[in-house]
């Protein structure tokens, strides 16, 4: 653990990219809530409120490494 906390370290900016890669992806993918074939519903709706909870952390956590 202390090495993969290690590697974080030593590279921010990888680790910043690798964050707003997954934010990108997930909004993109995660956006459109129902569709014809396959109507919204309360797995979906769970599958929304976590991955957008996700992209939140990620905000947070770019927002920290940037002020300090």
């Amino acid at each position: 653990m202390n090495k993969f906390q290690s590697n974080l370290q030593k590279y921010p900016k990888l680790t910043k990219g690798i964050i707003l890669g997954y934010i990108i992806f997930a909004g993109c993918f995660v956006f459109p809530f129902g569709n014809e074939l396959f109507p919204f519903d309360f797995g979906k709706g769970y599958s929304v409120v976590v991955s957008y909870g996700i992209i939140g952390l990620g905000f947070a956590g770019i927002l920290r490494w940037t002020v300090s």
